[in-house]
């Protein structure tokens, strides 16, 4: 059985925000989606966690919300690349083609 299903990171460039996720067990053996957001600009922001009771579940509402933040104008990036400075500065300017795995 897998502890760790996914993470990832999306922003929206026109309200500078960011959001982050992690989808797996956490050390009550629950399945859970842990979910950060902040704005680009500053180190802190917001969490949530919700707890679900099967991997089937979660798997079901992280499409969903993954979907939701799409929809909305986020685009996906590297998780580790919104936890920089330099990811912040290189976030700021679009770039001529998506930047999917940080590089």
């Amino acid at each position: 059985m897998k502890e760790r299903i996914q993470s990832g990171a999306m922003i929206h460039r026109g309200r500078r925000l960011c959001y982050r996720y992690t989808a797996g067990k956490d050390l009550l053996d629950d399945w859970v989606i842990a979910q950060f957001w902040n704005a680009l600009d500053q180190g802190t922001g917001r969490r949530r966690a919700r707890v679900y009771v099967s991997v089937e579940a979660l798997e079901l509402d992280l499409a969903a919300l993954i979907a939701r933040y799409l929809h909305d104008g986020y685009e996906m990036v590297s998780p580790s690349a919104t936890t920089s400075g330099a990811g912040v500065d290189r976030l700021a300017t679009p770039s001529p083609q998506p930047s999917i795995g940080g590089t």
